[in-house]
């Protein structure tokens, strides 16, 4: 469903890379109009590779496609309603050499957003997990915006999950953290996310599958960091997003999961329940423990208006207050 146009100039924006590469555009779905636009850049760039699925096949086996067919030292994947600022890639890649890093993590902006505070980035240039929380985040969900080593996503087998139409990224991302990879920062602009109303993102933020997997996603995700033993910051950043997402999409819950998705999201959030107040116990403060511990003996109240107990989670969340201070 990508707009011709917008296609046109992610293309663009991306062979305007100077040093060797090569673009491997995967078609997902054959008939859409993006595919003449695809067709034209194949027999004019010798550097275009293009595949063609035989149906919708979505993102995760697309991209898993590409995987499969690069040949660069390099990888990197670019949403096709999106930009990348190429002269950012190529430090990005000379950033990878000279740190003898697995992976490099570049700035991301959101052309409807497009002021940056330069000071909100951090400047090291390695990953390391026991010093700071905050690289953590920086990494992101997003496998765009990071220039990966192939080799390295082959050896640790790491693929995007088909059976997820949401998450794939975050849980790449988490397999990929967890493996004590090494890990470079550039702390400059070299990714644009555009979007548009009709893209994959926009079209599933009211789908109610889409929140049972992304409660599905965020649970596994936190279990394999416990189980890993990381350090405990990256198991407290784990936790907060888990229940920032669990407090900021409540009220859509209410509004969007029904019927057998309701039934599933209710057994994933005693799960959720179980594991809070269980393994996760020493990191969170005692109204969050209360509150797990609430759901995992009656998980409706999580879909009941106001709830007191919420409102107070809500405003202690907003000040760092539901996950402990190291």
């Amino acid at each position: 469903r990508t707009p011709p146009q917008l296609l046109r100039d992610c293309l663009d924006s991306v062979l305007a890379y100077s040093g060797p590469m090569e673009l491997v555009c995967v078609l997902d779905s054959p008939g859409e109009p993006c595919e003449a636009v695809l067709d034209e850049f194949a027999a004019k760039e010798p550097r275009v590779r293009l595949l063609k699925n035989d149906r919708n096949r979505g993102v995760s086996y697309s991209r898993n496609r590409g995987l499969d067919a690069a040949t660069g030292e390099c990888v990197t994947f670019v949403d096709a309603d999106d930009r990348i600022i190429a002269p950012v890639y190529e430090q990005g890649m000379e950033r990878i050499g000279r740190e003898a890093a697995d992976c490099c993590r570049l700035r991301v902006r959101e052309d409807r957003d497009p002021g940056f505070e330069p000071d909100a980035c951090v400047t090291r240039t390695v990953f390391d997990a026991d010093a700071a929380g905050l690289p953590i985040g920086l990494l992101g969900m997003s496998a765009c915006a990071t220039l990966f080593r192939t080799e390295v996503l082959r050896t640790l087998g790491l693929r995007f999950p088909e059976d997820y139409h949401c998450c794939e990224d975050r849980i790449l991302m988490e397999r990929f953290m967890v493996a004590g990879r090494r890990i470079a920062f550039l702390n400059t602009c070299g990714y644009e996310i555009v979007g548009h109303p009709d893209s994959t993102c926009r079209r599933r933020a009211t789908d109610a599958d889409t929140f049972v997997q992304t409660l599905r996603a965020n649970l596994g995700m936190l279990r394999d960091v416990i189980d890993k033993g990381v350090p405990d910051v990256v198991s407290k950043w784990y936790l907060r997003t888990f229940v920032m997402f669990l407090l900021a999409g409540r009220s859509a819950v209410r509004s969007h999961v029904t019927g057998a998705d309701r039934i599933g999201y209710v057994r994933l959030l005693r799960e959720t329940a179980e594991l809070v107040t269980g393994a996760c116990a020493r990191f969170v403060t005692l109204p969050t423990r209360v509150l797990f511990a609430l759901i995992r003996r009656a998980p409706g109240l999580w879909f009941l208006p106001g709830m007191p107990l919420m409102f107070a989670l809500r405003v202690l969340n907003h000040y760092g207050l539901v996950v402990r201070r190291s």
